[in-house]
């Protein structure tokens, strides 16, 4: 695999999980129950995991102590399918556009 498909790879599989992660804060912010920091700490950690790619991370320090681990092909392989011509241009602006018309700045 070059270079640059490793990278979209792993870029790909990111926003993915990031995005999921995303979603997951969002609705445990929802909870009415939750103080202030809780809430607070929750975003704080899912921006933390938005700035890291933990998983080009774990790949580069971690692999050869990992030999368990392997590409997820079954995760992998659809959003790699999805990054390439008009239906990653697609994607890329619903994902942009649920960014901007988010208020969370």
């Amino acid at each position: 695999m070059s270079i640059s498909a490793r990278a979209m790879y792993y870029f790909s599989v990111h926003l993915l999980y990031a995005s999921t992660v995303a979603f997951a804060a969002w609705v445990l912010t929802l909870i009415r129950g939750a103080s202030a920091t809780t809430k607070y700490w929750i975003w704080i950690v899912t921006a933390f995991y938005f700035v890291t790619p933990l998983g080009a991370l774990i790949d580069k320090l971690w692999a050869p102590h990992l030999t368990w681990a392997h590409p997820l092909g079954a995760i992998g392989a659809p959003v790699w399918d999805m990054t390439e011509g008009r239906r990653a241009a697609v994607l890329a602006v619903i994902w942009i556009g649920g960014r901007l018309r988010c208020p969370c700045d």
